[in-house]
C-alpha cells in the first residue's frame, strides 16, 4: 500500500455527500486489489479473496448509484465491512504476507470512515418545513379573503391580491423539497432550480400584490402567469427523469 492509497484513507472528509466517499472507496479498491493479486504466492487463497474482492467491488459500484437512501447504503455497508473483517481473520491465522493483510485493513478502514460518515450524515429537512409552512400561509390568506371580503370593495380588492399571493407562495414552496432531494447529489442543479423559483416567485407574489395588475383587463394574464408558474415545477423533475432514468428509484419516489 503506497503513501497515496493511505494519505486517501486518513484524508476522507466527514462532510461530504456519500456518493463521494463511495467513489474514494472504489478508487482506493481497484489499486488495492492489484497490488494483492500481484504480490501474493498462495493461489487458493488469493482465489477466494479475488471473489470477495470483486463481489465487493461490485457491490460498491451499485451502491454509487443509490447513495440517498442512507439505510440501505448503511446496511449494505455492514454487510461488506463483516466479509472483509472475516477475511482478514482467515488469512491472518494462515500466517500470508503482510502486504495482502495490510491491503485488506486499508479497505476496512475506508469502509470505517463511510460507516461513520453515513451514520452521522443527517439530511436537511428545512425543505419540508418550507413547503408545509408555504401551506399554512395560503390557506391563512385564502380564510382571511373568504371571511372578510364581503365587508367592502376596498377590503375585497386587498383581500383578493393576498389570496392571490398566497397562491404563488404555495406553489414555489411545494417545488422545495423536490428540487432540492431530487438534485441532491447534483449542487449546481439543485441550487440552479432553488433560485430560478425563487425569482420566478417574487415576480409571480409582486404581479399579484401590484394594484395595477388587479384590474379585470389583466385577469387572462394573470392567470397565465400563474399557470405557466405552476407548470415550470414540471421542468426539474423531466430533466430528473431524463438524467437518471424514468424508472429510477429517486424518480419513482417523487412521482
Amino acid at each position: 500500500m503506497d503513501a497515496t492509497e493511505r494519505a486517501l484513507v486518513q484524508t476522507l472528509s466527514l462532510h461530504g455527500p456519500p456518493r463521494d466517499f463511495l467513489e474514494s472507496a472504489s478508487v482506493l479498491f481497484n489499486s488495492t486489489l492489484a497490488d494483492l493479486v500481484h504480490d501474493s504466492s498462495d493461489p487458493v487463497e488469493v482465489l477466494l479473496l479475488k471473489q470477495d474482492l470483486l463481489q465487493l467491488q461490485d457491490r460498491l459500484a451499485a451502491l454509487a448509484d443509490h447513495a440517498w437512501l442512507n439505510r440501505h447504503v448503511y446496511g449494505h455497508l455492514a454487510s461488506l465491512q463483516d466479509k472483509v473483517r472475516a477475511r482478514l481473520t482467515a488469512l491472518g491465522q494462515s500466517q500470508h504476507q503482510d502486504n495482502i493483510r495490510h491491503g485488506i485493513q486499508a479497505i476496512t478502514d475506508v469502509l470505517n470512515v463511510l460507516r461513520f460518515d453515513l451514520d452521522h450524515h443527517h439530511v436537511p429537512v428545512w425543505p419540508v418545513s418550507v413547503f408545509i409552512g408555504s401551506a399554512i400561509v395560503c390557506l391563512s390568506c385564502s380564510a382571511l379573503f373568504h371571511l372578510l371580503y364581503v365587508v367592502g370593495p376596498a377590503v375585497y380588492a386587498v383581500m383578493s391580491r393576498l389570496d392571490y399571493s398566497g397562491i404563488s407562495i404555495l406553489i414555489s414552496g411545494s417545488f422545495v423539497p423536490v428540487q432540492y432531494y431530487g438534485f441532491y447529489c447534483h449542487d449546481t442543479l439543485r441550487w440552479f432550480y432553488l433560485t430560478t423559483t425563487l425569482v420566478l416567485a417574487t415576480l409571480t407574489f409582486a404581479m399579484a400584490m401590484m394594484p395595477f395588475f388587479a384590474k379585470e383587463k389583466f385577469l387572462v394574464l394573470r392567470t397565465c402567469t400563474f399557470i405557466s408558474f405552476g407548470c415550470f415545477g414540471a421542468v426539474p423533475v423531466v430533466h430528473m427523469a431524463l438524467l437518471r432514468g424514468f424508472h429510477d428509484d429517486q424518480v419513482q419516489v417523487i412521482l
